[in-house]
């Protein structure tokens, strides 16, 4: 979509935003011990990493992974806004994420 839909706040965006940057380093950890880890214990999770080879491939593909998952995170959380809206970096790393995760499904 190209339009903002009627209930998007950009004022409230921005704020989780700035929440997120001030609690980087926890909100990191966070997400890598209960989501990334943590899918490992579940079973649909799972057969998708494993099939993907996202997280069970080489070494390097496993960085290459871990770090587009970190640039996902900056693209959308820490380059403000406006990012997030049609056009902008986090817009298209979303859009690029959701195909992604809808072709191997």
């Amino acid at each position: 979509a190209s339009s903002r839909p009627a209930w998007l706040d950009v004022a409230k965006i921005a704020r989780g935003q700035r929440v997120f940057a001030r609690h980087l380093p926890q909100a990191s950890v966070t997400l890598f011990y209960f989501s990334l880890v943590g899918g490992f214990s579940a079973a649909v999770i799972a057969k998708v990493l494993l099939g993907t080879g996202y997280l069970a491939g080489s070494p390097r593909l496993v960085l290459r992974r871990l770090f587009d998952t970190g640039l996902f995170l900056f693209d959308v959380c820490l380059d403000g806004p406006a990012s997030v809206l049609p056009g902008g970096r986090g817009f298209e790393a979303c859009t690029r994420v959701r195909l992604l995760h809808a072709s191997v499904r």
